[in-house]
């Protein structure tokens, strides 16, 4: 699950939501900043059944997805027109 956070639904996002995703198993869930240009990742811990903080992704860094396997995508890609056009570009070629 991805959210795009905004000052009208970070609260929301980073409670109701975190929450309610948990309680109905969904694994992993991102957290999209685009005033940061971060991106936060959470996976579930299954003994738990609550998220845990997998990394803080900024600029320059690759996010790495913890259950969808090979998927990383550069930060950058995600604010960046260009940066977007080239990494969806590896995705189609590296997935043909």
């Amino acid at each position: 699950m991805v959210e795009v956070l905004s000052k009208s639904t970070q609260r929301n996002d980073r409670e109701v939501k975190f929450e309610d995703y948990a309680a109905h198993g969904v694994g992993e869930y991102w957290l999209v900043d685009p005033t940061r240009q971060t991106v936060e990742l959470f996976s579930l811990d299954a003994d738990t059944e609550a998220y845990a903080l997998v990394g803080l992704f900024r600029m320059g860094d690759v996010a790495t997805s913890q259950t969808l396997a090979e998927f990383s995508i550069p930060v950058k890609a995600i604010f960046d027109a260009p940066a977007n056009m080239a990494a969806l570009r590896t995705l189609l070629s590296t997935n043909s």
